[in-house]
């Protein structure tokens, strides 16, 4: 059966001989003499390559298309070798490259971007530099991956140009140079590359490389939110969020943050909750901030973990259940979220979700009292007057006492004025 997918099915045989003589009038390649069976497949495969260009253009991914057929990659493999066609190099290194059609083979893959780099294809040596760079296929070598995108950037090649910024952005193979990693962020990103955008989005937002302007760090972090790019789409609700750049609009941050969110931005997720829990923005929705938190707090975000178990303690947006609050509340525990350290201590100190525990709650409100939580610190002065966990000891507790009253615990302060002028009147 053939493959829908290959050049041979989209420019079908009776329009083939037209095409070949208008490829042969390009004289791309010394074709004159070549017959109509000898030019077929030297025209299929570039289009086959023209059409991958074109994918990139659209969509800023390059996809062969083609390559999935083990056809096309005889044909390409016969092409590279005589008379070295480099576009039919390039097609065949992704082939191995992505192992459609062919087995994944790195090595191989790198062998026919050279050959297609050596003969200046911008498409190989960016594809080369990424080997390069990552070191599949041949040794880690980041400077010679950075001369790679070099060249490939300076034929025009968007991602290469991209690739370039990064390099020079964090140093890689190069000396670290912000100012050059924004221009070549803006060559790329003006060619339309989402990713592009988005980091010169983040260059202007932080002044790196260029004049902090947060103006200019919406306009593009807007067009890559446009294109679904989801970092971008974050970046921009929180300038929505903040009033940076651009007035300070709830509504606006919320659309974006749902766009994010929907393609799991996990801070997305958790700004969307926050929103909906407030009313920010959009109604007060607490069963859908619950859904939010809970999608954030899958992913380890600890501010989503501690608000999903307070909403099972709560029960807002879902049914009370103690249990899964305790469970919530140990991942940010350990993690060392101090709030949810210090509830932790009150569910065991209590036997709430979890079998009633004086020891362990003594555990974790030193730890949360540790990171200057001063509830956590209040808790350990009451343990140490009523022998809670721990022996009984007045200086103990009255040191817990000051403590929490230095940090502005009014009940610890109470406390102090009334042992104060109890000791006064005696």
């Amino acid at each position: 059966m053939k493959n829908n997918n290959s050049v041979d099915h989209i420019f079908r045989r009776p329009n083939i001989q037209h095409l070949a003589r208008l490829f042969r009038a390009q004289d791309q390649l010394e074709f004159q003499d070549l017959s109509l069976a000898e030019v077929y497949p030297r025209f299929s495969t570039l289009m086959a390559f023209k059409y991958a260009q074109f994918n990139l253009e659209v969509t800023g991914r390059w996809t062969p298309g083609a390559a999935q057929s083990q056809l096309e990659v005889v044909k390409w493999r016969r092409l590279a070798t005589e008379p070295g066609l480099r576009e039919a190099q390039y097609l065949l290194g992704r082939a191995h490259d992505l192992g459609e059609g062919v087995a994944l083979d790195k090595t191989e893959a790198a062998k026919w971007y050279s050959l297609a780099a050596r003969q200046n294809l911008p498409e190989a040596q960016n594809a080369l530099g990424v080997l390069l760079q990552n070191g599949q296929g041949v040794e880690r070598n980041m400077t010679h991956a950075t001369q790679q995108f070099r060249q490939a950037a300076e034929q025009g090649h968007p991602i290469a140009q991209h690739n370039l910024g990064v390099a020079y952005d964090h140093g890689f193979g190069v000396e670290k140079d912000s100012s050059k990693a924004a221009q070549w962020y803006r060559l790329a990103a003006e060619r339309g590359l989402s990713f592009a955008q988005y980091n010169l989005a983040i260059a202007y937002a932080n002044g790196e490389g260029v004049a902090k302007d947060p103006a200019e760090a919406v306009k593009w972090s807007r067009l890559a939110a446009v294109q679904g790019h989801t970092r971008a789409q974050f970046q921009l609700a929180q300038a929505y969020d903040n009033g940076a750049g651009v007035p300070q609009d709830s509504v606006a941050a919320v659309r974006w943050y749902r766009l994010a969110a929907e393609r799991n931005h996990v801070g997305a997720q958790f700004n969307l909750a926050v929103a909906l829990n407030n009313g920010d923005g959009v109604n007060q929705d607490f069963p859908a901030a619950a859904h939010w938190f809970r999608r954030a707090a899958q992913k380890g975000h600890l501010a989503a973990q501690l608000n999903l178990a307070l909403a099972n303690l709560n029960g807002e947006g879902v049914t009370k259940n103690l249990a899964e609050a305790a469970k919530w509340f140990r991942k940010a525990a350990t993690q060392g979220q101090p709030q949810a350290q210090y509830c932790l201590a009150r569910a065991y100190q209590k036997g709430e979700g979890v079998p009633q525990d004086q020891a362990e709650a003594i555990k974790w409100h030193r730890l949360a009292a540790g990171q200057g939580f001063r509830e956590a610190i209040f808790q350990l002065g009451l343990a140490y007057l009523l022998g809670r966990g721990v022996a009984r000891e007045n200086s103990e507790a009255l040191k817990w006492f000051q403590l929490a009253a230095s940090v502005g615990h009014r009940s610890a302060q109470r406390r102090l004025n009334w042992s104060a002028q109890a000791r006064h009147k005696a």
